[in-house]
């Protein structure tokens, strides 16, 4: 595989490994959401061939002249060689600075710390269900608001036939109407939460 450097022509290039100049510019036209005569350059690499079959490291990018934004959620400072307090993760990615580094690890585990505590606390309610995914929007739990959701568990059930759902912030649990016989028989509610199961 081979490296070529696709480019629109104005703020989005994009590094394509490809068997041709012409698999590259389709493949790399994809990417970057331009048509064939939309791709304004399609250049050879070859000192990206090393990296096969991608991503090249951001490292290695930025050395060349590119320019990333910093990995930090809502940081909006760019990572260039003229940012003298650059730094890199141990995965490769850009931090305008160190701080903003120890900031996005701390959100990552506050994050992850919040998504354990939500599975764990959906298991206990229901023993023996099976938990598919999990999902906590920013570093904290948060009730749902306005209809949207920033905190839920998906999970499946012994006799289920589709996925349920538990929202942080409201009662009771979202299950198919299909489902739902099966579901309060496996879980009967308090006899003053017999309508906190919402079919869905």
């Amino acid at each position: 595989m081979k490296a070529y450097q696709v480019s629109d022509g104005a703020d989005v290039t994009v590094i394509r490994y490809a068997t041709s100049s012409a698999a590259a510019r389709r493949e790399g036209g994809n990417e970057i959401g331009c048509e064939w005569d939309g791709v304004d350059s399609c250049v050879r690499k070859p000192e990206y061939d090393q990296y096969a079959p991608g991503p090249v490291p951001a490292q290695a990018l930025i050395e060349a002249g590119w320019q990333f934004e910093c990995r930090r959620h809502g940081c909006g400072n760019w990572a260039n060689r003229d940012t003298e307090e650059m730094k890199f993760s141990a995965a490769g990615d850009p931090y305008c600075c160190e701080a903003c580094m120890a900031r996005h690890f701390a959100r990552q585990r506050a994050n992850a710390a919040a998504g354990a505590a939500l599975q764990e606390l959906v298991e206990a309610k229901l023993p023996g269900c099976h938990v598919t995914e999990v999902y906590v929007y920013g570093w904290r739990l948060q009730a749902a608001y306005g209809g949207g959701m920033r905190a839920y568990v998906d999970f499946s059930f012994p006799g289920g036939r589709w996925p349920g759902r538990f929202v942080f912030g409201e009662e009771g649990f979202r299950v198919h109407a299909d489902d739902l016989h099966a579901f309060r028989a496996l879980y009967p509610p308090p006899a003053d939460e017999a309508a906190t199961t919402v079919a869905a």
